[in-house]
């Protein structure tokens, strides 16, 4: 989105700015364009990926109301135009199908579950520890604190 925005001649500070505010200000629909026109970028990414894809950190596709954009790219996973296949990590407090910031996340009933915390918390494994590691420093992260 940055890019988009710098070839567009948007300043990345307005956009935070706009984004911080949130959805009941008049540039929003500004920034919710600029979203929409970054899409294509990070689609084509999804699509080269040599492999499967974990998307993490989704978010902003609800925030942007770029859910439905998800269904293109499901109904293309495993096809020569599409990703070998995809799966979206959408963190749940609630049971129920899947949202991304109150936006249901576009699945057929065998196509999504939950991951009970026991197996986030790795009991399954007779007590031995799970690590975590934070992708931007490669080190691992204290999950108990």
């Amino acid at each position: 989105m940055k890019v988009t925005a710098e070839t567009n001649e948007v300043e990345w500070l307005t956009v935070r700015e706009t984004d911080a505010a949130g959805p009941s200000t008049t540039e929003w629909p500004h920034l919710k364009t600029l979203a929409d026109m970054a899409w294509p970028q990070v689609e084509a990414a999804i699509r080269a990926a040599p492999g499967p894809v974990l998307l993490t950190d989704a978010g902003l596709i609800g925030r942007y109301d770029l859910v439905h954009r998800l269904d293109v790219l499901r109904g293309d996973c495993g096809t020569a135009n599409g990703p070998a296949g995809m799966v979206v990590l959408v963190p749940m407090m609630q049971p129920g199908m899947p949202a991304i910031e109150g936006k249901p996340v576009p699945v057929m009933p065998a196509q999504w579950a939950m991951v009970p915390e026991a197996w986030v918390e790795n009991r399954h494994r007779a007590g031995r520890a799970c690590i975590a590691v934070n992708t931007m420093t490669c080190r691992p992260v204290d999950t108990k604190g």
